[in-house]
């Protein structure tokens, strides 16, 4: 069954979701916010980077789509440790996160083997430089695969 609002090119709020990346939504109000919190940090007044966009965008869309309803499945494909998964597992069902963890040019960047084991500390890492505890989590919905 395919969700309607998914294969429109505009969500319900009006907002393009199917196109280029686009400069002009780089000081959307709901954008910033929403990469603040994937960030980990204060929503900032304007985006600064492609990555931004793409993973505010994502979330965005999801959210409208309702596909962050605490029920649903998302699979995320080459997943490294991007801080947008651990944001979509505190509002979906489950997610699975693929990536070839641990292997090739990747491992030491995006893709580091020790995903695999205590994905939540390597988000602490990611967001908040030498951290040295894993953040408290209630469930644990990440399902990751090699």
């Amino acid at each position: 069954m395919t969700n309607p609002s998914l294969t429109k090119p505009q969500g319900r709020s009006g907002r393009q979701y199917v196109k280029l990346c686009d400069v002009a939504d780089f000081g959307d109000p709901a954008l910033c916010t929403v990469v603040g919190e994937i960030e980990g940090s204060p929503a900032p007044r304007a985006l600064t980077e492609r990555k931004q966009w793409e993973r505010g965008m994502l979330a965005l869309a999801l959210s409208e789509a309702g596909g962050l309803d605490g029920e649903s499945s998302v699979l995320a494909i080459g997943a490294g440790s991007e801080p947008v998964v651990f944001r979509l597992a505190n509002r979906a069902g489950m997610v699975t996160a693929t990536d070839i963890y641990g292997e090739g040019k990747f491992a030491a960047l995006e893709a580091a083997e020790s995903m695999l084991r205590k994905p939540f500390c390597v988000l602490a890492r990611r967001l908040s430089e030498g951290s040295p505890r894993c953040p408290a989590h209630g469930r644990t919905p990440v399902g990751i695969s090699e």
